[in-house]
């Protein structure tokens, strides 16, 4: 689906043109051009050297973020699935800038997928020793956040799905709370031909009511002192400055105003809007004044407490895990506790078991990294460690380096005749990252064992850039 089939809506442009007056032009202009590539390298697994000498850095992540001369067929890319480097937009890889930065904090990126944001949150967390719950309510969405978390290895994160209420439900309080609301997509024209399509006045006025009801739920998770941060991919006041009056118009002066300024040459643009408690701030990135799409981010201060939550807390059984001894071929390092979960043995970090005790049972949970499954006869090797933290610089297991098409062969599910330096388990890699388990037999072969969920489906034949 080409972008250029969709025009940019008319009653969209008649918007912007009443309020940007002149400027608008340049806007619409930019909205017109070539989307931006960009990728974030991996704490431990990213390389400068993996891309051109053309990338250059995002100016507010510039040891991370890298702009791309051209979008390369990244589905075909060992790397991208060894999670050496997630492919990101680069205005949201803004977010952490703003964060005030604690030993053991607690984040919740309450609409995660697909994980852009919380892989980010994740690479400083791991400094430190915080804990993230990376949170997406729709099961569509699901499935993509899970993979892009696991693949990046850092651990420090309970996945979940349930919607904002069960969450305020909950009783729980973090020291940073991430709305990254569902909009109009105003921002995404030029990236997502589905945004043009879909765009309407109706659906912003939609859109401006679930925004509400997320963040009425949003307000009460922030514990005080934290931050409540609110982004959206769209330029529409009733989404942006609307939402801003509406929560002091709920709350009062429960929140203040909190800005953290940026230097000028990043040419992002910041106004205020008036409230009760001062001037509230939005930084907003324009495509036309610099290099990524449309995003609106504004950020409040929790100031005290709210009272009881509205939404009663409902008598569910905590979630079924338990500590265990970790079996002795995956040896944590110190600050990680082996739990039982389900069919898994996970690593998850020790100083936040108390907050997972306490937590009702979602839809679905996922604590921390998978280290082995159970069975009758002992424990199987599980497809999470080898990508984790616990699978990088631990020679526990032999490994075997594939060429471009072996990588190939191996993530398409494929088996493979190589020599392995013995008959049983041992690790794949791509340019020394690691890409996953296979199991050396008597004749020759190496039984694949990446998981059918992460395999390329499409042809190599046929890629794309």
């Amino acid at each position: 689906m080409e972008r250029r089939n969709y025009a940019i809506p008319s009653d969209f442009l008649d918007r912007i043109r009443a309020r940007m007056g002149t400027e608008a032009a340049a806007l619409e202009a930019a909205l017109e051009g070539d989307p931006v590539t960009a990728v974030r390298l991996h704490p431990w697994k990213g390389r400068r050297e993996d891309f051109s000498p053309e990338a250059r850095p995002v100016p507010w992540v510039p040891t991370e973020g890298l702009y791309l001369p051209e979008r390369p067929p990244f589905v075909f890319d060992p790397l991208w699935h060894a999670g050496a480097y997630y492919v990101q937009e680069p205005s949201s890889m803004f977010i952490p800038y703003l964060i005030e930065w604690k030993d053991r904090m607690r984040i919740l990126d309450l609409s995660a997928a697909p994980g852009g944001k919380s892989t980010h949150l994740l690479a400083h967390l791991d400094r430190c020793e915080g804990l993230l719950v990376s949170n997406e309510p729709e099961g569509k969405r699901w499935p993509a956040l899970v993979e892009n978390l696991h693949r990046w290895g850092i651990g420090r994160q309970l996945i979940t799905r349930a919607w904002p209420k069960q969450w305020e439900a909950a009783g729980e309080a973090f020291d940073v709370v991430l709305v990254d609301a569902p909009c109009s997509g105003e921002g995404m024209f030029r990236k997502l031909p589905a945004a043009r399509a879909e765009w309407s006045l109706r659906r912003i006025q939609a859109c401006s009511r679930t925004q509400q009801d997320i963040l009425r739920s949003a307000a009460r998770l922030v514990r005080p002192g934290g931050l409540l941060i609110y982004s959206t991919c769209t330029f529409a006041p009733e989404e942006n400055e609307a939402q801003i009056k509406h929560l002091y118009a709920q709350y009062g002066t429960t929140f203040e105003p909190y800005f953290k300024e940026v230097p000028p040459e990043w040419g992002i643009v910041t106004d205020a809007v008036d409230t009760p408690a001062g001037p509230q701030m939005l930084y907003r990135f324009y495509p036309h004044r610099l290099t990524g799409e449309g995003l609106t981010v504004t950020v409040f201060r929790k100031q005290s407490a709210l009272g009881t939550s509205p939404v009663a807390r409902k008598k569910t059984p905590s979630p079924a895990f338990r500590p265990t001894a970790c079996p002795a071929e995956w040896p944590l390092s110190d600050g990680w506790q082996c739990i039982e979960w389900e069919e898994d043995v996970r690593a998850f970090p020790a100083a936040h078991l108390d907050f997972i005790h306490r937590l009702p049972r979602f839809r679905k949970m996922r604590p921390g990294v998978g280290l082995a499954r159970r069975r009758r006869k002992g424990h199987l090797p599980h497809p999470e460690w080898p990508l984790s933290r616990f699978g990088y610089g631990r020679h526990i297991y032999p490994s075997v380096s594939l060429s471009d098409t072996e990588a190939l062969q191996y993530l398409k599910g494929a088996p493979l005749y190589l020599a392995a330096p013995h008959k049983g388990w041992l690790l794949l890699t791509f340019r020394k990252r690691i890409l996953g388990w296979g199991k050396a037999l008597p004749d020759g072969r190496i039984n694949n064992y990446y998981p059918p969920a992460w395999r390329i489906r499409k042809e190599v034949e046929s890629k794309k850039a």
